[in-house]
């Protein structure tokens, strides 16, 4: 019975949507996967599983890699449009979503777009049937699984969060026209004409990126054999409040890592298209690209993404660490690098792009005290810190909190001995 107002529909999951958040939530890269149609409030169709209704889906809120989707996200509506029956959209649509981290694709046959223009005054411009044939012409040959219901895709061009490149580019139009020109490639980091003028940058040699996401606020990162000056990219929201620290931490020569690599490094079963192999792994210390390991247990390593590895054993830190007052305390040296060392910028339109010149940064007393690590070829190692500023502030409050409510209940205990 169709309902005039607003009610509580029960629902299941259709095994093939189940798998791919079963996927999600064991995969240890981080990425982010696209579910198409790609918004959190759709029409549900009606199946075994579901009634006809139209409300959020709450497992999006729950994924341990986010997804995109056309609410919380401008550059999202794209990437509907594209599949929309009525659709002019003639951007390269591989190239376009190479830009936000993308590693899956799953699209679903179970829901339609509302609210956006794929779906205007009750009519939908969405056929379930061309679009899906539209996208397995893009991506069959990488589709994972298939259902009734869902049709699960490995996009094989993954970028890395965060990532370094040598081509970079004047942003004088949309996206969508940008990474359809000849000149863009994958990996490609583009900024506006007036913050191209004034970056001076890029002839260097390619660096080897290893990066560890401590959290969505926090990130630890080094670069292995570095010259001259060379972009580096975070692919999250921009915001001048995103921090970039150097540290004096000790990078690990492969002759100082553990030896027993082929008894404590298993590749997960779940992480086999993402996860480097055991050959992979010697590679990569060998060349000096991984530079801690743990002991006894060795977490995630990535393969090598645009010349990024993603190191899950590389150290959290302490949440304090970047706090200058508790750096001048414990004698730690971890130092902000200010503009001129580190120039931060807006690139692809959303995300964080800093220009570093190394040889200024390292010709410096950086060098002197240990930030900077020189190469037998003449190239740089060193280790960085993202961090976003608001998050400190939140730990600033929250330990301000912490002490007043110790200091009450301090006061009250005294008061209350007193009394008796």
């Amino acid at each position: 019975m169709k309902q005039k107002k607003d009610h509580i529909d029960l629902y299941g999951l259709s095994p093939g949507f189940t798998k791919a958040i079963k996927k999600n939530q064991v995969n240890s890269l981080y990425h982010r996967i696209l579910f198409l149609p790609s918004v959190k409030s759709p029409y549900y169709l009606p199946n075994e599983y579901q009634n006809h209704s139209q409300g959020e889906i709450a497992e999006y809120l729950y994924l341990k890699n986010p997804t995109l989707t056309i609410e919380s996200n401008p550059f999202v509506s794209s990437l509907d449009e594209f599949f929309c029956s009525k659709s002019k959209s003639h951007f390269n649509y591989t190239n376009y979503i190479s830009l936000f981290n993308l590693r899956y694709i799953y699209f679903r046959k179970d829901i339609v777009p509302a609210h956006t223009s794929c779906y205007t005054n009750g009519d939908w411009d969405w056929d379930i049937v061309k679009a899906g044939r539209k996208i397995d012409e893009l991506y069959g040959s990488d589709n994972i699984f298939r259902e009734e219901y869902g049709s699960f895709y490995l996009y094989k061009d993954f970028v890395p969060l965060i990532h370094t490149s040598n081509n970079l580019l004047i942003n004088n139009t949309t996206l969508e026209e940008m990474v359809s020109l000849p000149t863009y490639k994958i990996g490609s980091i583009m900024v506006s004409e007036n913050d191209y003028k004034n970056i001076k940058c890029c002839d260097y040699s390619s660096p080897i990126i290893e990066y560890k996401k401590i959290n969505p606020t926090k990130y630890r990162v080094r670069i292995h054999g570095v010259r001259g000056a060379f972009p580096l990219l975070l692919s999250e929201k921009f915001s001048p409040k995103w921090k970039i620290y150097i540290t004096n931490n000790l990078l690990l020569k492969k002759e100082d890592l553990p030896s027993n690599v082929h008894g404590t490094y298993k590749v997960e079963e779940n992480n086999i298209e993402n996860q480097a192999s055991q050959e992979e792994l010697f590679d990569f210390i060998n060349n000096g690209w991984i530079t801690t390991l743990n002991n006894s247990d060795i977490q995630f390593v990535s393969k090598k993404f645009h010349n990024t590895v993603q190191n899950d054993n590389l150290l959290n830190g302490i949440f304090y660490e970047t706090f200058e007052i508790m750096n001048n305390i414990f004698g730690s040296n971890i130092k902000l690098l200010e503009q001129e060392k580190a120039q931060h910028y807006i690139a692809n339109d959303y995300a964080n792009l800093w220009i570093l010149d190394t040889e200024n940064l390292c010709s410096s007393n950086f060098s002197k005290n240990g930030f900077c690590v020189k190469n037998a070829d003449g190239s740089y190692s060193y280790e960085l810190i993202i961090e976003y500023y608001g998050q400190k502030i939140f730990y600033i409050g929250l330990l301000i909190g912490i002490i007043g409510f110790l200091g009450i209940v301090i006061v009250y205990s005294i008061l209350w001995i007193r009394r008796k």
